[in-house]
């Protein structure tokens, strides 16, 4: 998902960072998040807050007042919350849903007004903001022609390879050159997606939940076909691999809830491990695209 961050959004995860540091505390919460976003002052989710007079020292009395400071400044590594985490997870939900190829401030935001229950939509609400406002003018500012989108809202173009009707679409993972794999590769009209986990440069997300780990692969999956010209209508194939077969309900779930009424056809394999002990699932699927 992380490859899909435009500059500025990536700088808002670094600016959360430094909030938290800021605050003493040892974890990165929907509310750092918030100041971050303000904090990066040129995107388009900053630019929305500012036109509702939702400044950063407001924002920071406010969480402040919530949850005060903390008593040392952590060392190391800062964690995200869970929420936190889902609120990045949602980013990527909402990219999609506008169709953008890319994760920018604005699909960050939108994320964080969707979950709607941390921090940050507290500190939101204190201030007066309507968080259905708030997603009305991130919206508008996307739609108004030649205004404060422009920077942000002209992706890098998409990161493929062509080779005749060969379609590489990268993962833009560190090793990808070295090892030489891609996130999925289209020919003809045939898509085929790589394994694919929870596994990113912060750890593994919902370590051990095989149906939230399944889910978050789900939409990974989902990208990664959209990126190669295809959807999950389809797919006509999903395989999973489980660390334990007992959680192949859980599996499941999330598999019909994802998939409905196209019914590709399925094959579950229970494995000793995955690349990662935290790691409950890694899935992989063949696309057809329909009409092609």
């Amino acid at each position: 998902m992380f490859e899909r961050f435009t500059d500025r959004a990536r700088r808002v995860v670094v600016l959360s960072q430094e909030e938290a540091r800021l605050l003493n505390h040892n974890y990165i919460g929907t509310e750092h998040i918030l100041l971050g976003l303000i904090q990066e002052r040129e995107g388009v989710a900053a630019k929305a807050l500012e036109s509702l007079k939702i400044s950063l020292e407001s924002v920071r009395g406010q969480v402040e007042e919530i949850i005060g400071q903390g008593g040392t400044s952590p060392s190391g590594h800062i964690p995200f919350t869970p929420r936190a985490k889902k609120i990045l997870e949602l980013s990527l939900r909402e990219a999609l849903k506008l169709k953008h190829n890319y994760i920018g401030t604005e699909h960050i935001l939108l994320g964080l007004l969707r979950e709607g229950e941390g921090v940050a939509a507290q500190v939101l609400v204190k201030l007066g903001a309507d968080l259905g406002g708030v997603r009305e003018q991130v919206i508008q500012l996307l739609e108004a022609p030649g205004g404060a989108t422009s920077a942000e809202w002209v992706p890098e173009p998409e990161p493929t390879v062509v080779v005749s009707d060969r379609v590489n679409v990268s993962s833009r993972g560190p090793l990808e050159s070295t090892v030489g794999y891609s996130r999925a590769v289209r020919v003809g009209t045939h898509v085929v997606v790589a394994g694919t986990t929870t596994l990113g440069p912060d750890g593994v997300d919902y370590p051990g939940d095989c149906y939230q780990q399944a889910k978050l692969v789900l939409q990974y999956i989902e990208d990664a076909l959209n990126r190669a010209g295809a959807s999950l209508n389809d797919v006509v194939r999903t395989r999973a691999f489980l660390t334990d077969i007992s959680k192949a309900e859980e599996y499941g779930r999330a598999h019909g809830e994802v998939f409905g009424d196209i019914r590709p056809a399925a094959t579950l394999v229970e494995v000793s491990a995955l690349v990662h002990p935290d790691l409950v699932v890694e899935i992989e699927v063949d696309a057809i695209i329909s009409g092609g």
